[in-house]
């Protein structure tokens, strides 16, 4: 027998139903991979049909929090780095973030972070983000490379604080800086050493606990990069088959 869907409720009612649907499912979930409830279960235990509890097991698996396997149930995603990472790009193309808003976000959540280093930080993280820093100048004749570890110094200043939902806004600069990685290809050697210098000046300025000068040197560097970016990529919409010639003074 065909399954008979229910009549269509009001949209206040469905709603309803979900938000106590999606609070007790992730109430319920512990690791990945684990199953949930069958279809038949759910249904009983919220008293509505097969249809309902499918229709919000499908909202859940499109969020990302189930994996839905044909004959096989849901469980629980794995969502791991790469994942959680392609889901932050697909929300902001959703949400149609524009570029202005990214950047005005980088410089005000860098600048807070600069605060929190100015205050007090670890040797060992000191020593760890000067090495990258020397990574940056060892490689910045080869500039995909080059920033990939720029991207690394910027990604551990997220991390230093400990916090897991600040670490998670690094993930979304990193997820920027690999959109971006085309625009550097051609980047000039010098262009990487005058960031590696100017790092090297924040750096300095970190451990004298100098911090509007530290913040001054990270605003300038996060919006002078950013304006660049912005600026190739209008150019590669406007003329993708013209290379346009970078300055070799061009800044972060």
């Amino acid at each position: 027998m065909t399954e008979q869907k229910p009549p269509v409720k009001p949209r206040h009612c469905q709603e309803q139903f979900f938000a106590e649907f999606k609070a007790y499912m992730l109430s319920q979930l512990k690791r990945p991979g684990d199953k949930i409830e069958t279809e038949m279960e759910l249904a009983e235990r919220f008293g509505v049909t097969r249809y309902r509890v499918r229709q919000a097991l499908e909202r859940l698996n499109q969020n990302g929090v189930l994996k839905r396997v044909k004959k096989g149930g849901s469980t629980v995603r794995a969502l791991d780095e790469e994942e959680f990472v392609r889901q932050i790009r697909l929300q902001f193309e959703i949400a149609g973030y524009n570029e202005e808003e990214f950047i005005n976000a980088r410089v005000w959540l860098e600048t807070a972070l600069v605060l929190s280093l100015t205050e007090g930080i670890k040797p060992e993280v000191l020593a760890n983000l000067e090495k990258i820093i020397s990574r940056i100048e060892d490689n910045a004749a080869q500039a995909p490379v080059a920033d990939h570890w720029l991207k690394s110094f910027h990604i551990e200043l997220f991390n230093v604080s400990g916090n897991r939902i600040i670490k998670v806004y690094g993930t979304v600069l990193g997820a920027w800086f690999d959109a971006t990685t085309k625009y550097v290809a051609h980047f000039p050697e010098s262009y990487f050493l005058d960031i590696a210098g100017r790092l090297r000046q924040f750096m300095q300025a970190v451990k004298a606990g100098e911090k509007l000068q530290a913040i001054d040197i990270m605003q300038q560097m996060v919006l002078e990069k950013s304006r660049e970016i912005e600026k190739l990529h209008r150019q590669s919409v406007q003329s993708p088959k013209e290379k346009q010639p970078l300055d070799s003074k061009s800044p972060l």
